[in-house]
């Protein structure tokens, strides 16, 4: 009988261990965007495309006026007459784009550390159960 016990405790633990590894090989699946496009090809490029179409700015409908016209339009209140965006504007949008991507780099980088120590606490947990 404890013969019996001890056998089915120690495949309980066996049993512990790989459900723990195949716990961490799921939540890495499930943090990669390659297991996505692997899972859902279709569904991932027509995800790209939206994104692409939302996030690039359409051409600008604009066109030039001749001095003439501008003149009698701008008095006529139909037209207003705005600067081009001042450099320093331009400089603002670069150190927006830069801050964006530090901070999407520091959030993959947080969330690999964190599904690290996941994994070395599981771990770390099923071989004290072993011993």
């Amino acid at each position: 009988m404890n013969d019996e016990l001890q056998t089915r405790m120690a495949e309980l633990r066996a049993d512990l261990g790989r459900n723990v590894e195949q716990t961490v090989q799921n939540a890495r699946a499930m943090l990669s965007w390659r297991h996505y496009v692997a899972e859902h090809p279709w569904l991932c490029l027509g995800g790209a495309a939206t994104a692409g179409f939302l996030l690039v700015p359409s051409r600008s409908r604009y066109g030039q006026l001749s001095p003439d016209a501008t003149a009698e339009l701008t008095s006529r209140g139909m037209v207003v007459v705005k600067p081009e965006s001042l450099p320093s504007a331009k400089k603002h949008e670069v150190l927006s784009n830069l801050a964006g991507a530090a901070a999407k780099m520091a959030m993959r980088m947080a969330v690999a550390r964190f599904t690290q120590y996941l994994e070395n606490r599981l771990r770390a947990r099923g071989e004290s159960g072993h011993g």
